[in-house]
């Protein structure tokens, strides 16, 4: 995730007890390495979803591309 108003991808948890914020909840404030501007996870997940949703299409068709390689190896040896 980017900072919206940066643009870094560095961010420190202002709450220390969650220091894995995938585990964190929505409420947890984040400060900006760069500009120092705070944010909750929830607001970056919000600032960055077009991102976050372009990403996870990448994922998608890279998975949809390997497993139909894999499938055709498979059915070569399969045939053999």
């Amino acid at each position: 995730m980017l900072c919206p108003v940066c643009g870094n991808d560095q961010f420190e948890s202002l709450n220390p007890e969650y220091p894995d914020l995938k585990e964190a909840p929505d409420e947890v404030q984040l400060r900006c390495a760069d500009c120092c501007a705070v944010y909750t996870k929830e607001d970056l997940i919000r600032e960055n979803s077009e991102k976050i949703a372009i990403a996870a299409d990448e994922m998608k068709d890279e998975i949809i591309k390997d497993f139909e390689k894999d499938f055709k190896k498979a059915i070569r040896k399969w045939k053999l």
